[in-house]
Formats: C-alpha cells, structure tokens, sequence
C-alpha cells in the first residue's frame, strides 16, 4: 500500500527534476559565451566531423535496437531485428518534436505493437526491460570512469556547480529507485532464455560506450585536443541520466550540455562545450529528417500491399542420395506444429532416400536432379500459406514455426530465412550468425542453407521458383525483392559443414566466392554447377 502511495509523488519529482536539471545547465553554460564566440566556434568545426558524428551515433542506435531486440525476443514479442531497427530509425524524427517530457520510450513500444501486431503487455515490458538494463550499463560504466578519473571528484567548482552536483546526485538515486521499482512489477520468469537478458545487457553497455565515442568525437571536431579518451567513459553516464525513463527533451543535445555543468572538465572553454553540442544537435536533426522521409517511404509500402495472413508452413526438401541423414531433418521439421505437410522431392536417389522419406511420413515426389527444378516441383504442389525450402542436411529448431509467423505479421516482408549456425563448426567457421546479417542487410539475399521461407501467394505470383541447377537462390531472392522485403526470422537453423570438411575450408569459400562472381558476371547455372562439383 505504502508503494502504491509513494509510486506517483517520486514519479513525479523524477520529471521535475529530468526537466529541471537541463533547463538550469543550459543558462549556466551559456552565460559564460557571447554569441560571436560561439559563431566562430562552429563555423570552425570540419564538415567531416559532422560526418563522423552522424555515423557514430547511427551506429549507436543500431547498437540500441539490438539490445531492445533481445529483450522483445525475452518477451516473445519480437517480429525480427529489421522491425525493430526500423521501428527505432522511423521514430527518430519524432524526438525532434518532442521537447516536453513524455514517456516516448513506451510509445516506441505502441508503435511496434501496431505495426507488427504483437502482444501489447509483453512489448510493454520488454519496453522496461530493456531500459532497467540500459541504466544498469549507464551506472556501470560512470563506476568505471570515477574509479579511472578521481581527479573529477576533487575539482574544485562554484557554488552553482556544486548545486546541479548534488542535484544530479538526487536525480541518479531517484531514477535507480524508480527504475528498480518498475524491473519489480515484471520481474523475470522461469522458462525463459535468461541468454536474451544477458545479450542485451552487452548491447546495452555497446550502446553506452559508443555514446562516449560519440561525445569524444564531437569534442574534438569541436577543438578540444586535449582531452583524454578516459573522461568520456564517465561522461557517458552521466548524459544518459537525462535521458532515462524516457521523459527528457532527448533529441536536442540536452545531455551533451548537462554532463558539463555536472562534471566542469579540465579547463574547456565553455564555447568548445557548446559547440560540440550544437554539433551533437546537427547529427540528431539530419538523421531526423532521413527518418521522416523513411517513415513516408514506410507508410507508402504498406498501403500499396495486400498480403493476406498466414497461419500454415509447407515444407519442401530436395534430395538426392541423403539416405543416411534425412530421417532426423524430416523429424525435426515435423516436430513443429506450424507445419502442415513435407515435401520430399527426390532427384534420383540410389540409396533409398525416397523410401526413408515415406517411411517417415513425407509426401514423396520425383523431379530431374537439380535444386532448383526439384523445389519448384515441390513449391507448385504445396498447399501451405507459407512455403519453406529445406536443405536436407539443414535442421529446423522446435521455434522455427512461431518465428516464422511472427516474422510475416510485417506485411512488408515477402520472404526471409533464418540465423545459421554449423554443427560441429571448424574454427574457420565461426561467425556464421554475423555472417547472416551481412548476407541479408548488405547483400540482400537469403542464401539456401539459412532455409528460405517464401509467401505462396507471392511465390505464384512472380512464377515460382527459377528451375535452375545452382544459383536459385539468388535468382530467387532478386525476384522477391521487388516484392517486398526479406527478413531473417527469430530462430537459428543448423546446417552440416560436411563440404567444408572434405574440401577445406578456405577452398570452398574461394569456390564459392568464385561461382557468385561468376553468376553475376552472366555465366551460365549448368557451367557454374560443374564448377561448384
């Protein structure tokens, strides 16, 4: 009872003091600084520190829809990682508007309920989850920087420093308090992959250190040479209590000029420190402008398709001579309740692999070797909402269905594949999930052995798969691209690196480096297949 009567009264000694604490660093950094200084201050600043700002904190907030994701994905509430970085890149043109105190990190939230139809409730407190874990990598990392910078806290500061001190102080303990308060009501449950939590909490502590990054980049474009690397790791913290809980004027550069009046560094001029601010300032208001045309852009795509909802997976997987491992991949694709029906396509087998695919309660075709003819045999007689095309010695998890689902609740997206890793991985090897977000987001493409899942009602309408002996995947990926997007769904699929070891390692990479370059440059699949062996 005693907490419910106290949550509103510290609730709102928060605000006043996130509004309150800005508004009063801001006049005291200003005071100190005429205006022909501070002119000449930026016109001084090179158009390649803008740039360098820009990037950084792009990188940043990428750094922060990762961790946001993990969270979501703790929830079960996530679509994929491109929703959610997009959610993030599309609302930050509205900081720029937003310069009262509002609870913009729930509405974050909102939007991506609506967007992706999730669970409101679950977003919500994926919404605290991953902002208790931001705070807890805020705090952290200002315990590192006092501990590297005791100098700060022995720097002798006016009556109005020590002032904004103690109240930043006030404001620190208040917001713990709080944010504990909130973690509390939504405590973790048993069942859930705690592996998430700490994901995030790593991109959490990313995110805050690029922020130091960012801070000393602008300080030096701004002129400050002097400055050591270790005062930003404090400062860092520091400029993101104004920012915590979500009710500051974030988006102004307002924690850029709140850290000084708390920390006074080493004798910088107060015009340096505006500076760097108002550059701070110029990087969120261009990403603010890129955001409103992506969020006009967004708005467009999903007016102009009409994809119905998908509730059903057919599964399609070519075969030839896979006898002694096909049992298990059918077996863990039928495991998943999403699934109703497979599809074996054999090429010819000599070793029974069509009569194990029966056995195991496949329904069995026959087609002329060659993957591609083999999966557009099978995609044509599927029946499925959503068709998905299995390599045979690629393993689904038991997740693969709902993450599947989920992904396509973006209308956007048209088809995507999945995360992959290899069994029994050479050292060569590691790094495949990275490699995967590398594949999608910079090349655009789902590559065969992530396990490509395709709408069906867009499949048939750009004709299906390409009836190509190798390469059909990129084919096929370029096709439903001028569809709509790809994603990569919230599930990992296994795969053999059984080629990799016959072959070597670096070899087959080469090989294959060379069949793609080859394919781009308009040889033909049936040389490229004798190529690839």
């Amino acid at each position: 009872m005693l907490r419910s009567q106290l949550r509103e009264p510290l609730a709102r000694t928060r605000s006043i003091a996130q509004i309150l604490l800005p508004a009063v660093s801001i006049a005291w950094t200003l005071s100190a600084v005429s205006g022909s200084e501070l002119e000449q201050s930026l016109k001084a600043i090179p158009f390649t520190g803008l740039l360098a700002v820009l990037g950084l904190s792009f990188l940043q907030s990428i750094l922060g829809a990762t961790g946001w994701h993990h969270t979501l994905r703790y929830r079960r509430a996530s679509a994929h990682l491109g929703a959610t970085i997009r959610t993030l890149l599309l609302d930050r043109y509205a900081e720029l508007t937003r310069c009262l105190p509002a609870r913009w990190q729930r509405s974050r939230a909102e939007t991506y309920v609506r967007r992706f139809d999730q669970d409101p409730s679950a977003a919500q407190r994926a919404a605290l989850d991953h902002y208790f874990l931001q705070s807890l990598a805020a705090l952290s990392i200002g315990c590192v920087g006092w501990l590297l910078l005791p100098e700060l806290t022995n720097r002798e500061v006016d009556a109005a420093g020590r002032v904004i001190g103690w109240l930043f102080l006030a404001a620190v303990l208040l917001e713990v308090i709080g944010r504990l308060t909130e973690w509390n009501r939504c405590a973790a449950r048993p069942g859930r992959d705690r592996g998430e939590l700490r994901s995030a909490f790593v991109y959490a502590l990313s995110e805050q250190a690029m922020g130091g990054i960012v801070l000393w980049v602008s300080f030096r474009a701004a002129g400050a040479l002097t400055v050591p690397w270790t005062t930003f790791i404090a400062v860092t913290a520091v400029s993101r209590i104004a920012t915590l809980g979500g009710r500051s004027m974030d988006g102004w550069g307002v924690r850029e000029f709140l850290f000084v009046a708390v920390l006074p560094l080493s004798a910088l001029p107060p015009v340096i420190i505006l500076s760097s601010g108002f550059l701070i300032l110029a990087s969120h208001a261009s990403w603010g402008v890129i955001s409103w045309i992506a969020a006009q852009r967004e708005e467009q795509r999903r007016c102009d398709l009409s994809l119905t909802p998908v509730r059903s997976i057919s599964v399609v997987i070519p075969t030839l001579n896979e006898a002694a491992g096909i049992a298990e991949t059918i077996r863990r694709a039928r495991r998943i309740p999403e699934v109703c029906e497979l599809i074996l396509v054999d090429g010819g087998s000599r070793d029974g692999t069509a009569e194990v695919g029966a056995v195991e309660g496949c329904r069995v075709l026959h087609a002329p070797a060659g993957r591609g003819g083999q999966l557009r045999a099978g995609a044509l007689a599927a029946k499925g909402d959503v068709i998905l095309l299995l390599h045979a010695d690629t393993w689904l998890q038991a997740d693969a269905g709902v993450a599947v689902l989920q992904c396509l609740k973006d209308r956007t997206v048209v088809a995507g594949g999945f995360w992959k890793s290899f069994r029994n991985t050479p050292l060569l090897l590691l790094g495949s999930r990275p490699k995967c977000a590398v594949r999608l987001f910079l090349g655009r493409r789902i590559v065969g052995d992530m396990a490509m899942f395709v709408r069906r009602d867009v499949l048939v309408k750009i004709g299906g798969v390409p009836a190509m002996e190798l390469m059909e995947d990129f084919a096929l990926s370029k096709q439903l691209r001028d569809e709509g997007r790809l994603a990569l769904a919230d599930s990992t699929v296994t795969t053999s690196a059984r080629r990799f070891r016959q072959k070597g390692v670096l070899l087959t990479y080469l090989k294959m480096w060379r069949v793609a370059t080859l394919y781009r440059l308009g040889k033909s699949p049936a040389d490229l297949r004798r190529i690839y062996g």
